[in-house]
């Protein structure tokens, strides 16, 4: 029989993305979602579970062993950081995993694969890996209450596996679908300073790292999902604009974005981190896209 891999919060681009990497891998999948749908066409289920609603998880996981992902949480970027609106993007993160966890206690996964960011680090101009500690700002603190949440509250027999995730680069979601029509009209320029750091990975490499980490059972904790060689913002304009052929002379002045965007704009579009993803390549992992022109020239 093979085994079952359920994805919580796996509607976005990153979860169907493993979802499909997972059933080509032979695994059984199913992915939760907050409303009642149907399977699809690629043999993936689809079930209810919220906060409120447990009974169809309850039957998933009747039968060990099982590999929970729980990817669950609301969109960090969609909105202006109001103190409502950080409220609702730490709850959506604390108290999902913990009834999350609470619901599957009587019978705990074999591994357990817990989403975060790198965000944990806070702003940085220096080269980190899994061993530097927490830095400052909401992220920094949303992130290591969400990962403590995990550790706190996971079965003992449980494989623990945290993944600290970078900007993930795909044509059709997230940075790249933000920014392309942008730079088609030969619009792009460097945010700020340009000086931050932006710690990318191909999504690609972000699924087979994933499938990596549970099929390695010396992998456990925290695990930079990063390419090797994170940029400045600066590097970033400049590639894109090399290799679609358009001029990067607009630069986006940072007093603009902190009037637009608020507290959001010093953390998520003029700060940055030079992340480095060490236990993925101590473990052996070898990343398809290793540098920023190979992986941009693949998506655009």
């Amino acid at each position: 029989m093979n085994m079952k891999a359920i994805i919580v919060g796996g509607s976005g681009f990153l979860g169907q993305a493993l979802a499909n990497k997972l059933r080509e891998n032979d695994f059984e999948v199913v992915v939760t979602s907050r409303n009642k749908r149907g399977n699809n066409e690629k043999g993936i289920k689809y079930i209810q579970w919220n906060k409120q609603y447990a009974e169809e998880l309850h039957d998933e996981i009747e039968d060990n062993p099982y590999i929970l992902i729980n990817l669950a949480g609301e969109n960090i970027a969609q909105k202006r950081w109001t103190k409502k609106r950080k409220s609702i993007l730490l709850n959506s993160r604390i108290e999902t995993t913990q009834v999350l966890l609470k619901t599957v206690e009587q019978n705990p996964p074999k591994i357990f694969v817990q989403g975060s960011a790198i965000g944990f680090y806070g702003n940085s101009t220096s080269q980190l890996d899994e061993n530097a500690p927490v830095g400052s700002g909401f992220l920094a603190s949303l992130t290591q209450q969400w990962e403590e949440i995990a550790k706190t509250h996971i079965h003992k027999s449980t494989r623990l596996i945290m993944i600290r995730t970078g900007v993930v680069l795909d044509k059709n979601n997230g940075l790249i679908q933000k920014i392309l029509p942008v730079f088609k009209l030969g619009l792009g320029g460097k945010i700020g300073s340009g000086k931050q750091g932006i710690s990318w990975i191909h999504l690609t490499d972000w699924v087979n790292a994933v499938l990596f980490c549970i099929n390695n059972n010396e992998i456990h904790n925290i695990v930079n999902l990063t390419a090797p060689n994170p940029i400045s913002n600066l590097e970033f304009t400049k590639t894109m604009g090399t290799i679609m052929t358009r001029p990067t002379l607009i630069p986006v002045p940072g007093f603009l974005l902190r009037l637009i965007y608020g507290s959001m704009a010093n953390e998520l579009l003029l700060g940055g981190q030079y992340i480095l993803p060490l236990k993925l390549q101590q473990s052996g992992y070898n990343f398809k896209y290793q540098n920023i022109t190979e992986a941009l020239k693949s998506i655009v």
